[in-house]
């Protein structure tokens, strides 16, 4: 008989793996030894269309090599010693587990696939036990078990349309055989985000923007969708097109998304948004001021946002305008911004000019000054205004009156000086006597040089009784000692002088002497 075997369907049999070699052991009770096993005479008849079994040499057991078909084995012994015996049994090939699973590793949202599942080789399952599991898990969901699959021509299919990027295992058990295949399905639910970005007109600008699934890609449509630009990420020099008056237009590029792995139609198109900045132009004039103004720079015309003055190093941020009171000439440089991405840099130079200065004002009459210009400061030809009055060019200033004056010089250049001078009055010396006798000396009693230091004094001479005699101005002769043209007599006579100039009234008496 045969040792160590199985009943199978009722018949003692050796199941058998596929490719595994089978090695059947016979279990002699009579002969008993070895060497009388060895010398029986065995006749073997195996079922097998091809790959046939053996007997061992020492006639001990049934061999088969890899075993790939069913065997019905009957062996014969005999002897002369011997009555005849036999052993029939079976070598039944088992499954070996065979798994192949396809599918597209790349579909649209929506689109549907089918899922194959071949098990073609594995052969018939001798045992129980067998088991064949699916099971799907998202990339950040659990895992769950796909039902469906149905039986065609020998393979399990079913078609799939996941709803986002799944990853899909099949394992395949039977006793202590295992298979296992996993297969990433990518959903391409294209999902865009665009790096939205601003520009200065006319400056390169890169289109950016992120795709997934990963290994999408991107091609760039201009603002009517139709125009193609380039895939991602795509250059382009935007120019500003919008009003005078505003600072920044706003252009819309368009993204597509899609993969070469796949060609879904409906993936529609996301818009990056690309701010373009106005170029920044203008000019800050060049100044000219007196030395002590103030100067106030403007840079508005450029129309920035952002402004920063360099001025003798010193950055200083700032407003479109700058003011300063340099004491010398200096160049101011500014730096200007709009919308962090246009830049412009402009200088503008103060020239200040010295202010006149009087070196001396020269008296050269009562009423009369020579004004004298210091040489190293304003810038000629200058002018001059007495008092508030009209502008003159002449430094030689005549007929002032005797107060303090005002003087405001005025160069080229427009810068001014205001200054003051002071015409004293003379002093006045009344004579204490005077002799009307034709002589050619002291023939007239008046104030000496009073015809040019006021001649508009107010001369009113009395006797001694109080009674006027006569009245003159200071711009006349004097008096000859006459009154209605008759001689008046040797005696003390009273004036009263008034000068309104000075706002002053002179009294005293002198003496007429004839002789």
């Amino acid at each position: 008989d045969v040792a160590d075997f199985e009943l199978y369907e009722g018949k003692k049999s050796f199941i058998i793996t596929a490719g595994e070699d089978a090695n059947v052991k016979f279990d002699f009770t009579v002969p008993s030894n070895e060497a009388d096993v060895k010398g029986l005479t065995a006749t073997l008849t195996d079922g097998a269309s091809q790959n046939q079994g053996s007997l061992s040499s020492d006639n001990a057991s049934f061999e088969v090599t890899k075993v790939d078909e069913d065997h019905a084995v009957k062996v014969e012994f005999e002897s002369d010693d011997y009555c005849a015996g036999s052993a029939e049994f079976q070598v039944l090939r088992d499954a070996k587990l065979m798994l192949t699973a396809n599918v597209d590793t790349a579909m649209c949202l929506n689109e549907d696939k089918p899922f194959t599942i071949d098990t073609t080789g594995t052969g018939k399952f001798r045992r129980p036990g067998s088991e064949l599991k699916v099971t799907s898990v998202a990339e950040k969901g659990s895992e769950t078990k796909e039902k469906g699959f149905l039986l065609s021509d020998g393979v399990l299919k079913k078609n799939i349309s996941p709803r986002e990027t799944m990853t899909y295992k099949v394992s395949f058990t039977y006793g202590n055989q295992k298979k296992d295949t996993t297969i990433k399905v990518t959903v391409y639910n294209f999902k865009v985000v665009p790096e939205n970005t601003k520009v200065c007109d006319g400056d390169a600008v890169t289109l950016k923007a992120t795709v997934s699934p990963a290994g999408s890609k991107i091609e760039w449509f201009d603002e009517d969708k139709t125009t193609s630009l380039s895939d991602n990420p795509g250059q382009v020099y935007p120019k500003y097109q919008g009003a005078a008056s505003a600072i920044k237009y706003q252009y819309k590029y368009w993204a597509r998304p899609y993969s070469d792995l796949v060609t879904c139609t409906s993936s529609g198109m996301t818009p990056l948004i690309v701010d373009v900045y106005k170029p920044l132009t203008g000019d800050v004039e060049d100044k000219t001021i007196c030395e002590g103004e103030s100067v106030r720079l403007d840079a508005g015309s450029y129309g920035a946002q952002t402004y920063t003055w360099i001025v003798n190093g010193d950055s200083i941020k700032g407003v479109r305008y700058y003011q300063d009171t340099p004491s010398q000439t200096t160049t101011y440089q500014v730096h200007m911004t709009s919308g962090g991405v246009c830049e412009a840099d402009d200088q503008a130079t103060v020239t200040v000019k010295t202010n006149p200065v009087i070196e001396s004002i020269d008296s050269v009459g009562y009423r009369d000054v020579d004004v004298v210009m210091a040489p190293d400061f304003g810038t000629p030809a200058f002018r001059y205004s007495i008092d508030g009055g009209d502008w003159i060019e002449d430094t030689h200033l005549t007929g002032l009156t005797y107060s303090i004056h005002i003087i405001k010089v005025e160069d080229a250049s427009g810068c001014t000086l205001t200054d003051t001078f002071t015409i004293k009055a003379p002093d006045l010396v009344f004579p204490e006597w005077f002799s009307p006798n034709g002589d050619g000396e002291y023939d007239k009693w008046t104030l000496p040089t009073v015809q040019e230091t006021y001649p508009d004094a107010e001369f009113t001479i009395f006797d001694r009784w109080g009674k006027k005699v006569v009245t003159f101005k200071g711009q006349d002769d004097g008096w000859d000692g006459k009154y209605n043209g008759a001689d008046m007599p040797s005696t003390d006579y009273w004036y009263e002088v008034i000068i309104r100039e000075i706002d002053k009234i002179y009294t005293g008496h002198f003496t007429l002497i004839r002789r």
